[in-house]
């Protein structure tokens, strides 16, 4: 297939974003037709790896995206992949990234999907639908119940479970069963089970 290049002025997206702290800048070009084409990342203050990895893969989506590569499976190899740095964002339609990777995925699909296909990515975002209004009553938060001993120390263990468990190929944390661990999501095995 032939690459479609973009003219020398094109419209464009400018989104700064920040993950547990780590500073970085999106610039998304569009065709005319509000298709995404290009996309540059830029990251400051993470060293000359990342910066370098980050922008390679901007310019690898850029020539996949103008050589026909639909941006739904960028974003479908991005999203949900895990590693550092990873954490919360002061972005509310994208609280929590579990690596830049994911930030980047969720921030195009937000803007380049539709709603529907975003919620198939498991992405729900405030602006999809309308944004809950101000004169709105808070929501009542149910009464949570006294937490005994016992159940303590069975949350406490549940929790000690994922500490190493490995990221599965679906992006969803595996879970120990006995000598293995087992996706919740996708139901992958990895270890010596039977």
């Amino acid at each position: 297939m032939e690459r479609k290049k973009l003219p020398a002025d094109v419209k464009s997206i400018r989104h700064k974003f920040s993950i547990a702290g780590h500073e970085g800048y999106i610039h998304c070009g569009m065709y005319e037709d509000g298709k995404l084409a290009e996309i540059f990342i830029r990251v400051a203050k993470e060293g000359s790896t990342i910066s370098g990895l980050l922008d390679a893969i901007g310019v690898l989506m850029s020539v996949s995206l103008q050589s026909g590569v639909p941006v739904e499976t960028i974003i479908k190899k991005f999203v949900h992949s895990r590693f550092e740095p990873a954490g919360f964002t002061e972005n509310p339609d994208i609280p929590v990234a579990k690596s830049m990777l994911d930030y980047i995925g969720k921030f195009l699909a937000i803007n380049f999907l539709s709603q529907e296909d975003q919620e198939a990515f498991g992405i729900y975002s405030h602006k999809a639908g309308d944004p809950p209004s101000a004169s709105a009553e808070p929501a009542k938060l149910k009464e949570q119940p006294k937490l005994t001993a016992a159940s303590a120390s069975i949350q406490a263990s549940a929790v000690f479970s994922y500490q190493d468990a490995p990221a599965c190929r679906c992006g969803a944390i595996m879970v120990r069963t006995g000598s293995c661990y087992t996706c919740p999501s996708c139901g992958e095995n990895l270890g010596s089970c039977s």
